[in-house]
């Protein structure tokens, strides 16, 4: 893969002492990947690292401000959802907050949009800084979110432990004997198992595209086996439902074909946008919560769903407002909170939904809906302008990220969104090095 003809080489970027520009990306981007991994609720630091990179480099190599990004459609419809967020600050309880998450989004978009863009400017060098410090720090962080899962967490137990106040009692989210803490609940490590699933398939894809024999298998094969076993052990069942519609997809694009694939992707992200309130509604006046089969947090979360798809109707174009729900929530007295015969948790809406398509519709209403559903769409069909290698695993990532935010999280975790971001990062890394790899043949 070769340079873009006048781009400045990594070396020409910085220089601080013995260290270059290749250096300084190689250890941003390699400590914010393991960050984001270790301490979940940072799991923007990939993507801001990436984005600070591109920016210094569009700026170094005097590029012109109006190639730094391209406003294509996928990039419009998020920009679109980001816009419609902050403009129901108008209508929504939260005020500021609901214009700050708004342009928080933005911001993202047109960030990743800005790293995207710069990837055909790129040299060979600066591409494979790039790719080492992200599997490195995938492999690594992941080797210790493998082994946290497998054997119960005794790493995070010693650490916390160790910088753990003196007169420690009993919190929520921990036991305590005798002044030491003995359990710690599933909370931070299921965000850990989020974002590590959600890095798993673009990892694979970058170890295929940049390196070769036994490395290549070597990488693929140590990062499968950590996935599988992190799948095994995790008590998140919502990263187990993503990967499992991972490898379903990738089997149908693989095996089957792609259109086969992009096609069932399409139906089914429709169907979950624009007919989640139906569908949520049905299963809570079906009484599905009640199957003693499903787990605890499964029956709670068809409550909430089956709930939050009541309060729809009451706004149902534009919704209560972004970031409304905690607000409405907590707002509304313990005694109005139904608990129907039977059921093991009240009918509330919860701080959020556990559904971005659902708190979508409660949300940014219809027209949110309408919107996310056409931005999802819109990044299917520009996976088949990717190359040929690389679309079943950008249709398998859709697949899991999509399944992720179905059962899991609310609509507006930064973190979450920063994970999302890197991982089509990742993946546009690849395409470009495709790209140029089939032009030089």
């Amino acid at each position: 893969m070769q340079g873009t003809p006048g781009a400045v080489g990594p070396h020409k970027i910085l220089r601080f002492g013995p260290l270059t520009g290749s250096h300084l990306l190689l250890m941003s981007l390699a400590v914010s990947t393991a960050v984001a991994i270790l301490f979940p609720r940072l799991a923007f630091l990939p993507i801001l690292s990436l984005t600070v990179s591109a920016l210094i480099g569009n700026q170094l190599r005097t590029v012109p401000i109006g190639a730094w990004i391209q406003l294509g459609s996928v990039t419009l419809a998020a920009v679109g959802l980001g816009f419609l967020a902050a403009l129901s600050a108008l209508w929504a309880p939260t005020g500021s907050e609901a214009l700050a998450k708004g342009a928080l989004l933005m911001v993202l978009t047109l960030g990743l949009a800005v790293v995207v863009q710069s990837l055909d400017r790129w040299s060979d060098i600066e591409a494979r800084t790039c790719v080492h410090a992200l599997v490195a720090a995938v492999l690594l962080t992941g080797l210790f979110v493998t082994s946290e899962t497998v054997t119960v967490r005794p790493i995070e137990l010693f650490f916390r432990n160790w910088f753990a106040p003196e007169n420690l009692t009993d919190t929520k989210n921990m036991r305590v004997v005798n002044g030491v803490i003995v359990w710690i609940d599933d909370a931070e490590a299921n965000r850990r198992t989020t974002v590590f699933m959600l890095l798993v398939v673009p990892t694979l894809l970058l170890a295929s595209s940049f390196y070769q024999g036994s490395t290549k298998r070597l990488l693929m094969a140590v990062m499968a086996s950590m996935a599988t076993m992190t799948f095994i052990f995790t008590s998140h069942q919502s990263s187990q439902l993503a990967l499992i519609a991972a490898a379903v997809c990738a089997i149908v694009a693989n095996f089957v074909s792609l259109r086969a694939a992009r096609t069932a992707l399409m139906i089914a992200w429709a169907a979950a946008t624009l007919l989640a309130v139906p569908i949520a509604s049905q299963l809570y006046e079906h009484g599905v919560q009640n199957t003693k089969a499903l787990f605890s947090t499964a029956q709670q979360r068809i409550i909430i769903w089956g709930y939050t798809a009541q309060q729809v109707h009451k706004r149902p174009i534009l919704g209560v407002g972004a970031g409304a729900t905690p607000v409405i929530h907590s707002a509304r007295p313990a005694e109005e909170r139904e608990m129907r015969p039977g059921m093991i948790y009240p009918a509330v809406t919860g701080w959020h939904s556990h559904s971005y398509y659902l708190q979508m519709w409660y949300e940014l209403g219809a027209v949110g809906a309408v919107g996310f559903a056409a931005l999802g769409l819109l990044l299917l069909r520009a996976t088949s302008r990717l190359p040929e290698v690389v679309q079943p695993f950008a249709l398998a990532q859709f697949a899991l990220a999509a399944s992720m935010i179905a059962t899991s999280y609310g609509l507006w975790q930064s973190w979450l969104h920063g994970a999302i971001a890197a991982s089509i990062a990742g993946i546009a890394l690849a395409s470009s090095r495709q790209y140029r790899v089939s032009c030089s043949d």
